[in-house]
């Protein structure tokens, strides 16, 4: 295979990623086809399947795709940190959803895709867990609980202030959401009035 014909695959691999990316936000999971894929594409079915054996493997390297992203943002982030800070955290949550954030914040939301950025989510969390493990020196199952509670929180959270970002500025949510993580119930006795 010569470079040309190399290039040329991997335009038309990225022609049709971005073509899935749109139908995502366009439709629910259950109604995209390869059929309506390569119809878009003005592909045909072989040179979908020559790409991905099946929508499946798609919604895979998608799911591993964000992740590697993620852990781009994560590893800049956490460069010079040992151990667990938890506004650092939730920095590279953000950051990482400022990637690509019209995007990310439908994933977030669309019931029928929440199964990408869960697999996502539940692999950052494992992740996570070993700065966790390293800071409180606890067993594996609690640091994987702690890790787990901390980004549930953390999406939760930020998928709320989504629905009313108007209602409190970002920077606000921030805090508050960092302290809620971080101090618990406690910390509300510091919020202004």
């Amino acid at each position: 295979m010569n470079t040309s014909q190399i290039e040329k695959g991997l335009e038309t691999k990225h022609h049709i990623d971005q073509t899935l990316k749109e139908m995502i936000v366009e439709m629910p999971f259950h109604k995209i086809t390869v059929q309506e894929v390569t119809k878009r594409c003005k592909i045909h079915r072989k040179t979908f399947y020559i790409h991905y054996p099946s929508l499946d493997d798609y919604f895979i390297e998608l799911q591993d795709t964000i992740y590697n992203q993620l852990m781009m943002v994560n590893d800049r982030n956490f460069k010079d940190v040992d151990e667990i800070n938890y506004e650092l955290l939730m920095q590279v949550v953000y950051d990482f959803i400022n990637c690509d954030q019209a995007f990310y914040n439908y994933l977030m939301q669309a019931n029928s895709y929440m199964f990408i950025f869960n697999g996502v989510k539940k692999r950052y969390a494992k992740h996570v867990k070993t700065y966790i493990l390293k800071k409180y020196h606890c067993n594996d199952k609690v640091a994987q609980i702690i890790s787990s509670y901390v980004l549930e929180n953390i999406v939760h959270c930020y998928r709320m202030w989504l629905e009313q970002p108007d209602e409190i500025s970002f920077l606000e949510y921030q805090k508050l959401t960092a302290n809620l993580v971080y101090h618990g119930l406690k910390s509300l006795n510091e919020i202004p009035k």
